[in-house]
């Protein structure tokens, strides 16, 4: 009897083997939807986009053993955090050792055929009917320019500033072909951090936003607002050019300005409703230099010029540059003597 019992075993346990390999062995296949996205980088000196909006999704046929499928499918739906799984991939430009390139082409299918993921998975994916095409892959090099801290409220209103610490720029990565308005880096305070910020400091990190739309920020900044203030607003104008020039000087030269347009283009400035008002009042919001000793000088001058800001409202920190100074090009020319 015993033997009987023994040998029943066996063969139940043979056939639960037998049925277990083939149920292993039967392939299945299920359609998924996955994503491709590009991974945040550790480089700050680098931007990664796609030709696509990311993060891009596509039909794909996973293929593999039967219980693998089933696996997958359960661990998808499951809401356990330990068990489940998503079909998110993430292209990293350091993990694929491509730093050192501008443009890449990355093939779709093989990237995620490729991956560790389908690997732990144990699947493969079934190639498409209609090919899928290359993302073509941009790696920027950014560079390290002097940013202009901005404070903004909740609203994106520019905020008078009582201090910025340690220091009132901030060096960040951005493209290179960004003109000097483009040079700020922005704190934005909730109304609640406002007040705080007018009876002590509050902590911000400065941002900026690439070309992309994706954020990039720096270390902590203590910013304290004066106790009551007008907020500044970010705002643009054409400037009108004057000179300041002695009277001997100017009944014997024309000065000949030859960048006028470049001195005239819009301008940015931030400044309170008031010391906007002032500033668009004055008969020049430029002024060129030009001075005695220019009488001796045979070439051209190069200055920075004078921004004609209303003195009252520069002393109460009311109005200032967005922008880096522009500097005029001017020479002397001698006025013909009179007939």
């Amino acid at each position: 009897m015993r033997e009987q019992i023994k040998k029943l075993i066996v063969v139940i346990s043979l056939t639960i083997l037998i049925w277990a390999a083939a149920y292993l062995a039967d392939e299945d296949v299920t359609k998924q939807t996955v994503t491709l996205d590009v991974s945040t980088t550790t480089s700050k000196d680098i931007l990664v986009t796609f030709d696509v909006d990311t993060p891009a999704s596509y039909e794909l046929d996973l293929k593999g053993p039967a219980a693998k499928v089933a696996d997958l499918k359960s661990k998808l739906i499951s809401d356990k955090p330990k068990e489940k799984v998503s079909l998110n991939f993430n292209w990293n430009v350091e993990h694929e050792k491509k730093t050192h390139l501008e443009q890449y082409s990355l093939d779709v299918i093989e990237f995620i055929k490729g991956s560790d993921k389908m690997e732990a998975l144990e699947l493969s994916v079934v190639e498409p009917e209609k090919k899928i095409d290359d993302i073509e892959v941009t790696i920027e090099k950014l560079v390290k320019k002097t940013l202009t801290i901005r404070v903004l409220d909740k609203d994106g209103a520019a905020l008078k500033t009582k201090t910025i610490e340690p220091a009132n720029t901030v060096e960040m990565f951005v493209h290179s072909d960004w003109p000097d308005s483009k040079l700020n880096a922005y704190v934005t305070l909730t109304d609640s951090q406002v007040e705080q910020a007018r009876r002590e400091y509050v902590q911000g990190q400065p941002y900026v936003i690439l070309n992309d739309g994706t954020k990039r920020e720096a270390g902590l900044y203590k910013i304290t607002l004066p106790p009551t203030a007008e907020a500044m607003k970010i705002r643009t104008y054409q400037p009108l050019v004057g000179y300041r020039i002695s009277k001997t000087l100017m009944e014997k030269y024309h000065v000949e300005l030859s960048n006028e347009n470049d001195l005239t283009r819009s301008t940015g400035i931030v400044a309170t409703d008031d010391a906007h008002a002032a500033f668009d009042k004055m008969q020049y919001q430029v002024i060129v230099e030009v001075r005695d000793s220019d009488e001796t000088e045979t070439g051209e001058i190069t200055r920075q010029v004078i921004y004609n800001f209303p003195p009252e409202y520069v002393r109460s920190n009311e109005i200032e540059l967005s922008e880096k100074p522009r500097m005029a090009k001017f020479k002397l020319v001698p006025i013909p003597p009179s007939p």
